[in-house]
């Protein structure tokens, strides 16, 4: 029964992930993990599949305060 409860509190992490990195992504917004850009979708699951580290995000704004980029580092949950 865990094994389900796991997969679908994953799942919907995903769904979550996937639906904000995706507005981000249509206002302009450039997605990088580990200096490399990403997809919207493909960031959704490396964030809900990551075991034993996760991925911080780094919000970068422009000179007037405008949100222009998130960059995703790995780092150790251990």
């Amino acid at each position: 029964m865990k094994d389900l409860l796991d997969d679908y509190v994953r799942e919907h992490q995903q769904e979550e992930a996937a639906t904000y990195l995706d507005r981000l992504s249509r206002e302009g917004v450039r997605i990088f993990v580990e200096g490399y850009p990403v997809p919207p979708a493909l960031m959704a699951r490396m964030i809900s599949v990551s075991e034993g580290f996760c991925y911080m995000p780094d919000f970068v704004d422009n000179d007037r305060g405008k949100l222009v980029e998130v960059r995703f580092n790995r780092v150790s949950l251990n």
